[in-house]
């Protein structure tokens, strides 16, 4: 066994670190050098307080404290874990992967769009341009004005345009030929089709669930989803709550993006 020391100094070559501070001659064992590509010039590394194996030890008689790698578990093993992880977790944390992974079909044209890249290729820089700080500056002073501050106005700024790219959407999807085609500047999915197998969010469950579509009502703007459990049943989910699993098919070829044609 070796001393424990809270902190190790090295000048930045490959021999064994020295305890700062200790005596001549104490922790020059192989056993307490720090990994070679931790090693930084004159940085203070702390060590952690355990047992550490010189090289003269027999290996053999140590206890393994690494398990087997992990494998696949079948799909009910899958379930039983998925639903122990669901009690566990809080409604926060519930929420929390619905708000930042989940993304329907008709908004994941929205938020893969980038306004920072857009507003760039107008000015000429390419994407793969590499700027200093001050050139940098300068481009974000030629850039439009745009509220940095969370505030609730943003928000609603924010949740407006949202709004409004459903509706022109919603029209396309119901009327492809539109005007409207040409002014979005989107890709634009088509509806969700009869059968189709989706992830869609439970209002009863309060959490995301896959199912499989039913009926589609343009009017109500949402679908009639079948859920896999049994005890949740039929719901009506709204378009911005349903995702489909496979690739959705686009009635509008995807416009030739901005930033493409400066780099």
């Amino acid at each position: 066994k070796s001393e424990n020391f809270d902190h190790f100094v090295t000048d930045g070559s490959e021999s064994p670190s020295i305890p700062f501070g200790a005596p001549p001659g104490v922790g020059t064992d192989a056993s307490m050098s720090i990994p070679f590509d931790l090693v930084q010039p004159r940085i203070t590394t702390r060590m952690p307080l355990c047992e550490t194996i010189g090289p003269d030890q027999d290996t053999h008689e140590q206890p393994k404290t690494i398990d087997l790698p992990r494998r696949k578990h079948a799909h009910k093993t899958y379930a039983v874990l998925c639903s122990k992880m669901i009690n566990f977790l809080s409604n926060s944390g519930r929420h929390y992967p619905r708000y930042e992974f989940f993304y329907c079909d008709i908004d994941r044209a929205w938020f893969n769009d980038n306004e920072f890249q857009n507003d760039v290729a107008k000015l000429g820089v390419p994407l793969t341009a590499k700027l200093t700080r001050s050139e940098w500056s300068s481009v974000r002073r030629c850039l439009p004005n745009r509220p940095r501050r969370f505030s609730r106005r943003f928000i609603a700024s924010q949740m407006q345009k949202l709004n409004n790219y459903r509706e022109c959407v919603r029209q396309i999807q119901f009327n492809p030929g539109t005007e409207a085609v040409n002014d979005l500047g989107y890709e634009v999915p088509a509806p969700i089709k009869v059968g189709a197998t989706v992830t869609a969010y439970n209002k009863s469950a309060r959490f995301l669930q896959r199912g499989m579509v039913l009926t589609r009502d343009i009017a109500k703007q949402g679908y009639l989803v079948q859920f896999e459990r049994k005890t949740f049943g039929c719901e009506f989910c709204p378009d911005t709550e349903v995702a489909s699993h496979s690739v959705p098919e686009i009635i509008t070829p995807p416009p030739r993006l901005r930033w493409m044609d400066q780099v």
